[in-house]
């Protein structure tokens, strides 16, 4: 999810070289629903690897 909202970002950039100012870059990014993967990714991401940090394998004792 990450990867396909960056390269949508990235794709958008091209809109400085129309002339665009960065207040309406910004405005256009944060209307686009495809632009919002990128965050939504990061995030899963990061609470993937923190989640999995907490548990810790059991190893079971040998008698």
């Amino acid at each position: 999810m990450a990867v396909s909202g960056g390269i949508s970002i990235l794709a958008y950039l091209n809109l400085f070289a129309t002339g665009s100012s960065i207040e309406e870059f910004l405005q256009f990014i944060l209307l686009r629903p495809e632009c919002y993967l990128l965050p939504i990714g990061i995030g899963t991401v990061t609470w993937t690897l923190f989640a999995l940090q907490k548990k810790r394998p059991t190893f079971i004792e040998k008698d």
